[in-house]
């Protein structure tokens, strides 16, 4: 149950409040009017950090705690519509999605001394194929996402599109698994997909295992980094896509400031697309190397719709190599 200075802490605004408590002890109070973040209905809590009604707060504390193994999107998309219509809101994964994105706080019921992480185990093997042809669909995603966010950046765009094909192709199988990282800074203890969340557990030793394990390292690696070693003042978004460059571009960017270079993950990272690649050969899969945003028209899981601001700092420190 929270402490009387959270309750006080969490709750320091205007206008009359009304407490309740849920079957797992947690206590919800009721907010002055406010929308849900993650439904549109009205908001009676953030006890996770965002204004979200009761049912929504309730259903993101159960995913936490790993209720399920995989949570599925229903229209395979992964950007279903997470307003309540009729009381119903139908896919659980968008849902989920949205409480990480509208950022949930997961550590607040993981750093709990009474939270116990679940192993599950999954031994079916055509459950291991759904997944690994979920998987292999998703980095093909991803690579066309990377692109994206590549021209995103004005002088990337100024480069001759010869120059532009040859970062492509050295860079593609890099650029997917750092999207794959991106669109799973913020979960806990799984991946996020473009259309489900998968968590498996650490005693097998299939290929499809290892890789999703040392993507889930990687990810935290680079959480780590984003937290401790780069220059507090920068954003998040900023960190990360410094990161991005130099573990993806490598010697195509040059970093002029040496503070932003803090970047030892490159070995590992090399690892991980060693075993990729022989991975997606054994399912007969390959990357497109070309542009064909076609594939990501229906998605909505990255916006790079704005330019990057190169005149500001960090950007400012970097140039591509022409």
């Amino acid at each position: 149950m929270m402490s009387d200075s959270h309750l006080n802490n969490t709750c320091s605004m205007n206008g009359s409040l009304e407490s309740e408590d849920n079957e797992d002890g947690n206590v919800f109070v009721t907010l002055p009017t406010r929308q849900c973040v993650i439904c549109g209905k009205v908001a009676k809590t953030n006890i996770y950090g965002a204004y979200t009604c009761v049912s929504c707060a309730v259903f993101f504390g159960r995913h936490v705690r790993l209720e399920k193994e995989i949570i599925t999107c229903v229209t395979v998309r992964g950007n279903c519509s997470t307003i309540r219509r009729r009381n119903i809101i139908t896919c659980d994964f968008c849902r989920f999605s949205k409480c990480h994105d509208a950022n949930l706080r997961h550590e607040i019921i993981t750093s709990s001394p009474r939270f116990v992480l679940p192993s599950p185990q999954i031994e079916d093997e055509r459950i291991f194929l759904n997944y690994s042809r979920t998987f292999t669909k998703c980095l093909k995603y991803m690579e066309q996402y990377y692109y994206k966010w590549l021209n995103s950046f004005p002088s990337f765009r100024l480069l001759s599109e010869e120059r532009k094909k040859d970062i492509r192709l050295k860079t593609h199988e890099r650029g997917a698994v750092m999207q794959l990282v991106e669109r799973s800074l913020n979960v806990f203890q799984m991946l996020r997909l473009h259309n489900c969340f998968i968590y498996i557990g650490w005693q097998s030793l299939e290929d499809f295992i290892i890789i999703i394990k040392d993507i889930q390292e990687l990810r935290d690696h680079v959480n780590d980094i984003i937290t401790h070693s780069f220059p507090r003042h920068l954003t998040t978004v900023e960190a990360y896509n410094i990161l991005k460059l130099d573990l993806i571009l490598q010697d195509d960017v040059l970093i002029t400031d040496k503070h932003l270079e803090v970047t030892d993950l490159h070995d590992f990272l090399q690892n991980i697309i060693e075993n990729l690649m022989d991975f997606m050969t054994d399912m007969l899969e390959e990357f497109e190397t070309e542009e064909n945003f076609e594939q990501i028209e229906s998605l909505s899981l990255f916006d790079y719709s704005s330019d990057i601001p190169e005149d500001n700092y960090p950007y400012n420190q970097l140039r591509f190599v022409p």
